[in-house]
């Protein structure tokens, strides 16, 4: 939080905002059709099987980011746990609304998650939803 903020700063940023608590309060107030892109990259992989409910990325959370995507918009994920990404992909399919592939784009943003499961010889998998026309 500290580097953010000090990033923020740094650049003299006005159009940022931050929300430290869970991004699911946060969603439910938004209304449908409000963002271009959403991205999800490297998201907390609760590990402990007795943990997995407490992942970000579920069926219901991709139909909520589909509904708050403009036609058009993207969804971007990425993940280096490999029973995540079976997820992610369990929940892209079950999703009409979106398009998927599994590529990363040329202006995908590169993360410290991303470098470190590199480091550590994970291979990380992207998946891109696009919002189809409603």
């Amino acid at each position: 939080m500290a580097n953010l903020l000090d990033r923020v700063e740094r650049h003299g940023l006005a159009n940022v905002r931050i929300f430290d608590t869970d991004v699911t309060v946060l969603l439910e107030t938004l209304p449908p059709a409000c963002l271009e892109r959403i991205f999800v990259l490297f998201p907390d992989p609760w590990p402990k099987a007795r943990h997995r409910k407490r992942r970000l990325v579920n069926q219901a959370i991709v139909a909520r980011f589909s509904d708050l995507l403009v036609d058009g918009g993207e969804l971007r994920l990425a993940t280096d746990i490999e029973d995540y990404a079976l997820d992610m992909k369990q929940a892209l399919e079950g999703s009409k609304d979106l398009q998927w592939s599994c590529h990363r784009p040329s202006d995908w943003p590169a993360t410290r998650y991303e470098a470190k499961a590199r480091a550590e010889g994970r291979e990380p998998v992207f998946f891109t939803g696009v919002r189809r026309q409603r």
